[in-house]
């Protein structure tokens, strides 16, 4: 008898103190609740990641995150990238026309 209201108490407990973490700390949300877009793309030769961002930054989305993918060839060259960007509407047709 004494273990169930032992077991009884820790519950609520235990609820109470991820919903007051939960409100203090936030959820992260990734791309997938945010909005966005996540491209992977591959390259025949290394390319400095600097010139992708250039690249990048130049059709219009300068606040897209470049990340290289496997290993580094080089100072900072990477056959293989990720990029993740916000856009707006207006924004997918220059994407794909370029």
């Amino acid at each position: 008898m004494r273990r169930r209201y032992l077991s009884g108490s820790r519950s609520p407990a235990i609820v109470l103190i991820s919903a007051v973490s939960l409100g203090v700390s936030r959820l992260n949300l990734g791309i997938d609740f945010k909005g966005g877009t996540q491209v992977s793309f591959a390259t025949t030769k290394p390319v400095p990641i600097g010139d992708v961002r250039k690249q990048t930054a130049d059709i219009g989305f300068a606040d897209a995150v470049v990340q290289g993918r496997g290993s580094l060839s080089g100072k900072d060259s990477y056959k293989s990238y990720q990029l993740r960007c916000a856009r707006s509407p207006g924004q997918q047709s220059q994407l794909t026309q370029t």
